[in-house]
């Protein structure tokens, strides 16, 4: 007949082995495969998703990237020394860094790299307040500026013919027919910045008489139909791009491109 003792040291260890089964549930949570990006709070990957248009404002603190990285007007790549740059599908994006060598990715469910509407949920089909919707983009609802809730990013004419990056300081377009691009910084001159291929439609579409005024309140940008006219308000500067011209307008003096 066991004793007491034996009793009290089979009860210690059968409590021992029910504590050991738990443990393992407790730690059983897989580490998440970036494919080779660093750990960071937003889920950024190589491995796909969607592309990277307006990364996290923190984004630097846990990858490397390039001196003038915030001056980028595409989406997130890696270069080949291993640099994050916001030129991904531009001419010359990293060009002193070895080349582009992959995309950085936001996951599917995150909204980073688009242009938010603001919108409430709509049935198909429809969109709140009738505006238009470009590739990926939301419903078009009136709001603060101008028919969007204004965050920076993609935009493009009603036909998506133009398109359009813009963040606080600056505003570029190119014409997908033409090829044609060019670029307004805040205080300085509209500038007319050659042909060049155009990259993918993203964001939303401006009806025609649709109009935002950038957080900084300096550029204001509408859509017509002769295409996307910008202005800056601090200087009078402005272009107007369409399908095959460029015109800008710098101190008075008219150019067409």
């Amino acid at each position: 007949m066991p004793t007491l003792a034996a009793v009290s040291i089979a009860a210690v260890l059968v409590g021992c082995g029910s504590s050991a089964a738990v443990a393992p549930s407790q730690s059983s949570s897989r580490s998440v495969d970036r494919c080779g990006a660093p750990s960071n709070p937003d889920g950024y990957n190589f491995c796909g998703g969607t592309t990277l248009y307006n990364p996290a404002s923190d984004i630097c603190n846990y990858f490397s990237c390039i001196p003038s990285f915030w001056n980028g007007v595409g989406y997130v790549v890696q270069c080949r020394d291993g640099m994050l740059s916001q030129s991904g599908g531009r001419q010359g994006a990293c060009s002193h860094h070895g080349g582009e060598a992959q995309a950085l990715y936001a996951p599917n469910s995150s909204q980073t790299s688009q242009v938010s509407t603001g919108a409430e949920p709509t049935t198909p089909g429809s969109s709140a307040g009738g505006g238009t919707t470009g590739a990926g983009s939301g419903a078009v609802t009136p709001g603060p500026y101008g028919g969007m809730e204004y965050k920076g990013g993609d935009f493009n004419s009603v036909d998506g013919l133009e398109r359009c990056y813009s963040d606080a300081t600056i505003v570029n377009c190119i014409a997908a027919p033409s090829g044609k691009e060019v670029q307004l910084d805040v205080g300085a001159s509209a500038v007319f910045q050659g042909i060049h291929g155009a990259w993918t439609e993203m964001g939303v579409r401006l009806q025609e008489g649709m109009s935002f005024t950038t957080p900084s309140q300096a550029i204001t940008c509408g859509s017509s139909s002769r295409g996307i006219t910008c202005t800056d308000s601090t200087t009078g500067n402005s272009f107007t791009i369409g399908d095959y011209q460029v015109e800008t307008v710098n101190r008075g003096v008219t150019q067409t491109y």
